[in-house]
C-alpha cells in the first residue's frame, strides 16, 4: 500500500487539507497519510526528520491554494526563499528522490505558480502534472479522481515489485550469455574490450509545461479616519497582502438547542456566504469542513455543552480556522473555555444612552464606517488577558462590546451585540461591518 504525505500551508488552506486528509484517511487508513511533522521532538533536526517522512512515503501531495506562493514571514520575505522552510523542504526532498511521485493538488480553483517565481530548485514541481480539488458540489468527484489517480500508482508500484526477482534472473542470465559470448570472439592470445559494466538509464523528458502564471495580489491598507475615536489606543499593524476569495466563504453556524437564532444564517447567505446550520456537538472533524465556525452562547445552561467541545474549537483556530463568538442575552454570568484567551460574557440591559459605541482603535474591521453599525450595548464581554485587542465600547460604561485576538494560524472576533426577546434575535449591526468582520476572521480579503 503507497503511502502519502501530505504538505501544505495552514495560512493558506487548512480547511480544504483537512477535508482531503479526511477523505484518504478514510480510504487509504490513518497510518498510510501523514498531513503533519508535529511529533519533531526539541532539539531534533528537523530537517532530518523531513527527510525521514518523505523518504518513507511513496506519494507526496503538494496542496497548493491562494497563498500558497506569496505567504511572508514577520519581516516580510517570501516564505518559499528561506532554504529552511519547511514547505520548501518537503517539495525539495519529494522532488530529488526518484522513486518518489510528487503530485500537486490545486485547490479554489488556483493555477499552477509560474517556476520562475519558485526557487530554482522547486521549479521541477511546476512540470509534475496536477489535479485540481474544488468545493462543493465538484469536491466529491474531484477527490474521486484523486483517490484513482493514487490507486492506479499503488497498482503500478506492487506490479513492478512482483516482477523484480523474474527481472533480476533474466538480467543475470543476460550478462551470463553476454560474457559467454564475449570470450568467445576473443582471438587466441589476443587482448579483450571490457564488456559494458552496465547499463545507462532511460529518464523521460518532461513534455509537462505550466498553462498559466498566477497573478500578483494588490495590497490593501486601511485606516478609521471617518470615525472620530473617543480614545485612540493602538494604531492598526495588520498591512499583509490579502488575496481575493475564490470562492464564498463557508460557514458552519452551531444550533443551540432550544434557543434559535434564525436571522444569523438567513442574514450571512444573503450577504453572499455559504453559512449553514451544524450541531452544537459539532467537534474538529466537521469545523475543518468551513472557513469559519459561528458560535452564538446562547443560555448559560448551554455552558456544558459548549466546553465539552473546548479542545475543538481551539485545535480548529490555531491551524488557521476563523471562530466567531455571538453572545445573546445571557442568564447571569459565562465564562466559555473554548476559545485560548480567557473572556467573561454578562446580560446587560439595553440603555439607548450607551449608543453609539467608542471606536478605540484603528483597525480594518472598524474603518470608514459609521458608529451606528458597529456593535452597540447589548451586553457585557470582558477580556481576561492581554491577547485581546478591544476595538468598540459601549458609550457610557466603556464596556468592550466587540474584541479580535489572533491564535496560532486563525482568528477570533468576539461580539456582544444583541437582544434577545422570547428566544428571537434583533441585530444592531450593519451589513458593511458583518461583511468586514466576517472577511476579517476567515483571513480571506474581498476585491
Amino acid at each position: 500500500m503507497a503511502r502519502i504525505f501530505i504538505s501544505y500551508r495552514r495560512q493558506d488552506s487548512p480547511s480544504m487539507t483537512g477535508r482531503i486528509y479526511d477523505k484518504l484517511e478514510a480510504v487509504f487508513g490513518r497510518d498510510m497519510v501523514f498531513r503533519d511533522i508535529d511529533d519533531i521532538g526539541a532539539g531534533q533536526d528537523f530537517r532530518a526528520k523531513i527527510a525521514q517522512e518523505v523518504d518513507k512515503s511513496d506519494i507526496l501531495l503538494v496542496i497548493i491554494g491562494p497563498k500558497w506562493e506569496n505567504i511572508t514571514d514577520n519581516q516580510g520575505n517570501k516564505r518559499l526563499e528561506d532554504p529552511n522552510d519547511f514547505v520548501r523542504l518537503e517539495v525539495e526532498e519529494g522532488l530529488k528522490n526518484s522513486t518518489k511521485i510528487v503530485i500537486p493538488v490545486l485547490v479554489e480553483n488556483v493555477t499552477m505558480p509560474n517556476p520562475a517565481a519558485l526557487p530554482k530548485s522547486m521549479r521541477e514541481l511546476c512540470y509534475r502534472n496536477a489535479i485540481s480539488v474544488r468545493h462543493d458540489p465538484d469536491f466529491r468527484n474531484d477527490m474521486q479522481k484523486l483517490i484513482g489517480e493514487i490507486r492506479k500508482i499503488d497498482k503500478t508500484e506492487r506490479a513492478i515489485f512482483k516482477k523484480k526477482p523474474v527481472l533480476i534472473g533474466a538480467g543475470l542470465l543476460g550478462v551470463g550469455l553476454l560474457a559467454i559470448l564475449a570470450v568467445s570472439l576473443l582471438p587466441p592470445g589476443g587482448t579483450s574490450t571490457p564488456a559494458p559494466g552496465g547499463v545507462s538509464p532511460i529518464v523521460p523528458d518532461p513534455s509537462h509545461t505550466p498553462t498559466s502564471t498566477s497573478s500578483p495580489t494588490a495590497t490593501l491598507t486601511s485606516t478609521a479616519t471617518d470615525i472620530p475615536p473617543i480614545a485612540t489606543t493602538e494604531a492598526a499593524t495588520d498591512t499583509g497582502t490579502p488575496t481575493p476569495a475564490s470562492h464564498p466563504i463557508r460557514i458552519g453556524v452551531i444550533q443551540i438547542p432550544d434557543y434559535l437564532f434564525m436571522d444569523i444564517k438567513d442574514r450571512l447567505n444573503k450577504l453572499g456566504f455559504e453559512a449553514e446550520w451544524i450541531g452544537a456537538s459539532s467537534d474538529y472533524k466537521l469545523f475543518i469542513e468551513y472557513d469559519i465556525v459561528y458560535l452564538p452562547i446562547g443560555w448559560s445552561f448551554q455552558n456544558d455543552l459548549i466546553e465539552s467541545r473546548s479542545s475543538h474549537y481551539q485545535r480548529f483556530v490555531k491551524e488557521g480556522g476563523g471562530l466567531v463568538i455571538e453572545q445573546p442575552n445571557s442568564k447571569g454570568n459565562l465564562v466559555p473555555v473554548l476559545s485560548p484567551y480567557k473572556i467573561l460574557f454578562s446580560s446587560m440591559r439595553y440603555d439607548a444612552n450607551e449608543w453609539p459605541p467608542d471606536v478605540l482603535m484603528k483597525h480594518e474591521i472598524v474603518a470608514n464606517l459609521r458608529a451606528s453599525e458597529l456593535p452597540g450595548p447589548g451586553n457585557k464581554i470582558t477580556p481576561k488577558d492581554d491577547h485581546w485587542k478591544v476595538l468598540t465600547t459601549s458609550a457610557k460604561s466603556h464596556t468592550p462590546t466587540l474584541v479580535v485576538a489572533e491564535y496560532g494560524e486563525g482568528r477570533i472576533v468576539v461580539l456582544g451585540t444583541s437582544v434577545s426577546t422570547n428566544k428571537e434575535v434583533r441585530y444592531q449591526l450593519g451589513d458593511q461591518f458583518i461583511k468586514r468582520f466576517i472577511e476579517w476572521v476567515g483571513n480571506i480579503k474581498g476585491p
